[in-house]
């Protein structure tokens, strides 16, 4: 990580005087030529990302490839000791939030009425409203060249393995129903295969899937939405009382 947050860096810093190098050379109509040409590229910018899964009982591994031109980038990530981390994290979170009730609780009633509230979370309805429409927008344009997922599946008898099966069939059908109204697929893809297992309780999952897509496309969906959040009333307000409750208790 270190060594692709420094080449990062160099490229930057490499950028920059590129750009100022041109800016002192070149006349401006030049300039503004050249500008028009990167900002097409980037737009019309071809991206690929691989992902890879292997999961067995409860160890689970993915590798993420994320594929542009002349450039790739590749990351392992751990999806155990993610999970296992996050649930210590939300564990100690809860853990001090029990001692800080128990703390007020304890407290005279002005000490309790000059702690500090937690802000209220954003209100979800108007954030799914307002990116719904741009998600759509984004999903029409991704193209997944290869879909495979083979899952095998058991329990402590042979009825139950097949009902285990079968259910799972179920939810995958599901799930490919709704996404196919959503995002292309080319033909044959994508590859399903769930095989129960008699011998014992098992659960084994191998899934690979390949996603084109464009860089301008995905530039409009998040341009589209936040100019859609930002016109959301509720959210606004919502924004606004924070900033207030923020500015009162930094006076306090």
């Amino acid at each position: 990580m270190r060594r692709w947050i420094f080449i990062a860096v160099v490229v930057a810093v490499a950028i920059i005087i590129a750009i100022a190098l041109l800016i002192w050379l070149l006349p401006l109509w030049l300039l503004i030529t050249l500008a028009i040409l990167l900002a097409l590229f980037l737009l019309f910018l071809p991206i690929q990302i691989a992902v890879q899964t292997r999961q067995h009982g409860l160890e689970a591994t993915m590798w993420v490839q994320l594929k542009l031109p002349l450039l790739k980038f590749s990351k392992a990530i751990n999806i155990t000791d993610k999970v296992r981390q996050a649930l210590q994290k939300a564990l100690k979170q809860w853990r001090k939030r029990r001692r800080k009730k128990g703390h007020a609780a304890s407290a005279s009633p002005s000490a309790q009425r000059s702690q500090p509230k937690r802000p209220p979370p954003p209100p979800l309805r108007p954030v799914m409203h307002a990116v719904r429409q741009p998600m759509r927008y984004f999903a029409r344009h991704i193209r997944f060249s290869q879909c495979r997922l083979r899952a095998e599946i058991g329990g402590f008898d042979a009825m139950q393995s097949a009902l285990l099966a079968g259910a799972l069939w179920s939810v995958v059908g599901m799930v490919l129903g709704v996404a196919g109204t959503l995002i292309r697929m080319e033909p044959g893809v994508p590859k399903i295969a769930i095989v129960p297992n008699f011998s014992g309780p098992t659960w084994r999952l191998q899934a690979d899937c390949i996603v084109h897509f464009r860089l301008g496309h995905a530039i409009v969906a998040g341009v589209w939405a936040l100019v859609r959040l930002l016109r959301e009333n509720e959210l606004v307000r919502w924004w606004q009382q924070g900033r207030r409750r923020k500015g009162v208790e930094g006076s306090g």
